[in-house]
């Protein structure tokens, strides 16, 4: 009985699942240096930074971590091979950063990605304060999942992370108090996938529960066979 309990487990683990309905990737760096179709390139900053790739919609926000509270600062697009970042000493008439050194992941900044649907965050590519690819440190990242957010976790800072996080808003932080470059960053692209699980009809579950049925009346006639 217990083989036949697990057979129709089997059947019904094999029907539902978690399966990807798109992928798509953000580049900012592109986006920053102007050689995207996107709506609005160049380096500037926004309130709200907002773009759509292949169906997933993005909205970045900018923190600054002041007196233990979390204050508005801008989401901000540097250009130069940088990418995105938060520029916390506000924006000129002309949306640039005031202080131009400020435009970096540096630290007490936190950059919050919001998206539209639940994604796996699959991978992010990170820039050093200098625009480069090598790092010294942690970041800090957490994951809004189900109503409510995750505890800090920190993460090696390195040039290509390898993500493999699911959720619909994530959070990066720089805890490190430093104005070593290599301890600062850039987001400079990463990639998701919309998740969603498939939908099962009422249907299959009639025949789940029939195929038990008739396995379990088909065990017992043996039995009396014998």
């Amino acid at each position: 009985m217990f083989l036949v309990i697990s057979r129709v487990s089997l059947f019904f683990m094999l029907l539902i699942h978690v399966a990807a309905v798109s992928a798509a990737t953000f580049d900012f760096v592109e986006y920053a240096d102007g050689t995207s179709a996107a709506p609005e390139n160049n380096e500037r900053g926004y309130k709200r930074f907002r773009v759509t790739e292949d169906n997933i919609k993005l909205k970045a926000k900018g923190y600054i971590r002041e007196d233990d509270e979390w204050k508005h600062a801008s989401a901000y697009l540097d250009h130069g091979n940088a990418g995105l970042a938060v520029c916390a000493s506000g924006l000129t008439d002309s949306k640039q950063c005031k202080v131009s050194s400020d435009d970096s992941m540096s630290f007490g900044k936190m950059l919050k990605l919001e998206f539209d649907q639940i994604v796996s965050l699959d991978q992010v590519l990170f820039k050093n304060g200098k625009h480069g690819t090598s790092f010294m440190g942690k970041f800090k990242m957490t994951v809004f999942s189900e109503g409510s957010w995750s505890h800090w976790e920190n993460y090696d800072l390195t040039h290509v992370f390898n993500a493999d996080l699911i959720g619909e808003a994530f959070a990066f932080y720089n805890p490190m108090n430093s104005t070593n470059k290599k301890k600062q960053f850039y987001l400079s692209s990463l990639s998701a996938s919309s998740v969603s699980a498939v939908p099962l009809p009422g249907s299959i579950w009639l025949f789940g529960s029939a195929l038990l049925g008739f396995l379990a009346l088909g065990k017992k006639e043996k039995r009396m066979n014998l």
